[in-house]
């Protein structure tokens, strides 16, 4: 059998790794250390939902089960209807802290609906006269905000710790915790029998993870850090920029979705490992190779390589989804149509090229490898925003984390690598669903211009695709 030549040992990767700074390599290790083993001597009780079928119903329940206090640390919130309920807590005594992320990509700005559900939570929490609740804005300078960098501007000392808090999570009571793949938008948590985006839902019943997830909140809401601003409403206002603007902000309708519709799961999960970025491939590729017969890939975004130019390199994930290919377990690699974004693209695009490579990868040297991009019309959903994993019959990983570069090493993600038969089945009838409602035509459509980049069978080099006469490193493989 022909051997996987791409090697995480690469001299090209290495080189790029020791790039990172030393201090932040073990600050990162050290956190990932401390929060990434959570296990219980008892089942956990568990709750699984997916988009767009049920996940709003199993976050509302969440919120709506909340006897005493609601963390909440969230990328993009512009849904009313969740901030209704979250306003009806606040109202009924129950003590309420939200993380948002005031420069989302990519105009690197909150859109008016965001403005108004932080000014209409303000106005909730003030006028409860509670001096308990908190809004922590994080941004490069949270108070003025309004001079957005560009999406790939590196965090420094004097603007972020993150590119983005991409973070999706919810604590309630100091025992529930629920983790998402989706944020609290119209689209990905939509209301029932409307279409929206594929996402995976899990709400969890244990405090000692919840008491892991609250150490994090509060070291990203940490008000020492220049990125985080903090907000009393008995005492302070808010800031300028999230004034109203005069508009009046209305949420758009979602189209009806005609498929039928998932009901909620329920269960147990016997162990939970917390995954954190920047710095999250370890606890990405552990989980990997818990897979000794299958794995399940369902990503918004898959780039075949990262980095640009001379630092482009192999994405690791989509190196380790060919090794694990190679050694005898079945891989199926379903990812967004990223035509949902790029319409008028006329090259390929993303992951059209990393289904295209994996397709040919397993077909060439006869590995159980399949990839597709998703038939969004036919499965009834807006696109995948889902960064999730299916291992053999009894794990599954949920996540915010893209597979990107800046998902996996910069963002504040975070992450749920469980073990549960229960949560292994529900979501793997979801994604089997998927996949079945995409047919190898219209994936094969969607991916024509991208193969025709891969005539004979790609090689591996120092980590690196090419083609013969191609160079390793050119911008027919780099990616963001």
């Amino acid at each position: 059998m022909e051997r996987f030549q791409g090697s995480r040992s690469s001299t090209r990767r290495q080189s790029t790794r020791n790039r990172t700074s030393a201090l932040a390599a073990t600050l990162a290790a050290v956190l990932f250390t401390l929060i990434s083993t959570s296990s219980s001597a008892k089942a956990i009780p568990a709750e699984y939902a997916v988009g767009p079928d049920n996940n709003l119903e199993l976050l509302l329940k969440t919120i709506d089960s909340a006897k005493k206090r609601i963390i909440v640390n969230i990328y993009e919130f512009n849904h009313l209807d969740i901030t209704e309920h979250l306003i009806r807590k606040i109202k009924n005594g129950v003590e309420v802290q939200i993380l948002f992320e005031t420069q989302p990509c990519c105009s690197r700005k909150m859109d008016e609906l965001g403005k108004k559900v932080v000014r209409d939570l303000y106005e909730a929490m003030r006028n409860s006269g509670r001096a308990r609740h908190r809004i922590y804005l994080m941004g490069s300078n949270p108070s003025q905000q309004n001079s957005p960098t560009p999406p790939e501007t590196p965090p420094t000392a004097s603007a972020r710790r993150f590119i983005y808090n991409h973070a999706k999570y919810l604590i309630i009571d100091g025992k529930r915790v629920h983790m998402s793949s989706e944020n609290f938008t119209p689209t990905g948590h939509p209301e029932s029998g409307t279409v929206g985006n594929r996402g995976w839902d899990i709400a969890l019943e244990d405090s000692t993870l919840a008491s892991q997830m609250l150490a994090l909140f509060r070291e990203d809401a940490n008000t020492t850090e220049k990125d985080i601003l903090e907000i009393q409403p008995t005492r302070n206002e808010l800031p300028g920029w999230l004034s109203a603007d005069g508009s009046t902000p209305e949420a758009e309708m979602n189209p009806t979705r005609s498929q039928p519709r998932m009901r909620l799961g329920n269960g147990h999960v016997s162990h939970v490992e917390v995954v954190t970025s920047p710095m999250a491939l370890p606890g990405i590729e552990k989980f990997m190779d818990y897979a000794h017969q299958s794995l399940d890939l369902q990503f918004m975004s898959l780039p075949a390589n990262w980095g640009r130019g001379q630092n482009t390199l192999l994405n690791p994930i989509v190196e380790k989804l060919v090794s694990l290919a190679q050694s005898g377990v079945s891989v199926r690699v379903l990812l967004n149509d990223p035509r949902t974004f790029e319409s008028e693209s006329d090259v390929a695009i993303g992951n059209e090229i990393t289904v295209a490579l994996l397709e040919k990868i397993g077909k060439c040297r006869g590995y159980n490898l399949s990839a597709k991009i998703i038939d969004v019309e036919n499965t009834g959903i807006s696109y995948i925003h889902n960064k999730g994993m299916i291992v053999d019959h009894d794990r599954v990983f949920i996540s915010s984390i893209n597979g990107t570069q800046n998902s996996v090493e910069k963002n504040r993600e975070t992450a749920f690598s469980i073990q549960s038969k229960d949560a292994n089945g529900y979501f793997k009838r979801v994604f089997n669903s998927d996949w079945n409602q995409t047919s190898w035509n219209y994936s094969n459509q969607r991916t024509a211009v991208a193969r025709q980049d891969f005539l004979g069978c790609p090689q591996f080099s120092g980590g690196l695709i090419f083609q013969p006469g191609r160079t390793p490193g050119t911008d027919s493989f780099a990616f963001f």
